[in-house]
């Protein structure tokens, strides 16, 4: 028993500003995520950690491994990757907070 570790990681990655990707935001605290986003994602990277913390194969939670992956969407929201992934801009979400201070940073 106990919590899965795709549950752990997936909560540490908020820390570094990823966003839930299986929720709308009605609330505008998540990013702006839209129905249409989550649909997008559901579509195109159901193995995305962010969207489920379950094996995407089977739709268990494991308790002994992680097979979900951090994609380009995650990537860019955690500061791996600098320019946002096309889907960020065409579902109009806000940017990642890294892509704001790296600017700030190389324009001084």
């Amino acid at each position: 028993s106990g919590v899965a570790p795709s549950v752990i990681a997936h909560e540490i990655l908020h820390l570094y500003g990823a966003p839930d990707l299986y929720a709308f935001d009605t609330n505008n605290i998540n990013y702006a995520t839209t129905v249409g986003f989550v649909d997008y994602c559901r579509e195109n990277v159901p193995q995305e950690i962010m969207l489920s913390t379950r094996d995407t194969e089977t739709g268990e939670l494991l308790s002994d491994r992680i097979t979900q992956e951090i994609t380009d969407i995650t990537a860019y929201y955690i500061g791996w990757l600098d320019a946002a992934p096309e889907c960020v801009d065409e579902y109009l979400l806000v940017h990642s907070q890294h892509e704001y201070k790296n600017s700030q940073t190389t324009s001084q």
